[in-house]
């Protein structure tokens, strides 16, 4: 067996958690507006002291964690299985963990954002420029495109 057919499959399992990763991120992305809408209600509710606004953007990752964590406990399920990897708890949950962290760590870049900008379009194309910058091909499939042009 050659050394280089133990990393066979690396770049196939890398675009299923990328992939996976950027399913959940277009997720966080779609509470962006709610968190932008909401502006204008969060500043009249601190002018009239009612409560403070980290009180609310706490409470808000809490209730949203728990849905999410069920949401991509499902997903993660489907996704993990339908692709083949080991059936194994322990790397199960590993690849669990890891969707949650991205999606608890986009979700909360993408709310200080919402809170921290005041125009919209510039937000947005922040936001997607950001998401898609993470992925990378693969030097070998690139070889033989980039001889057709020299």
């Amino acid at each position: 067996m050659a050394p280089n057919s133990y990393s066979a499959g690396a770049f196939t399992r890398g675009g299923l958690l990328f992939i996976s990763l950027l399913f959940n991120a277009f997720q966080a992305f779609g509470e962006l507006a709610s968190t932008m809408l909401g502006r204008p209600i969060v500043n009249k509710h601190r002018a009239y002291t009612f409560h403070r606004p980290s009180a609310l953007w706490i409470a808000q990752i809490v209730v949203d964690m728990a849905f999410g964590a069920a949401q991509i406990l499902m997903f993660s399920t489907i996704v993990y299985f339908m692709c083949g990897l080991v059936r194994d708890a322990g790397a199960f949950f590993t690849f669990y963990l890891i969707i949650i962290s991205g999606y608890l760590a986009m979700t909360l870049f993408f709310r200080t954002i919402g809170v921290v900008r005041e125009h919209d379009c510039l937000l947005t194309f922040t936001g997607q420029i950001l998401i898609f910058l993470d992925r990378s091909v693969p030097i070998l499939t690139t070889r033989s495109s980039l001889q057709l042009l020299l």
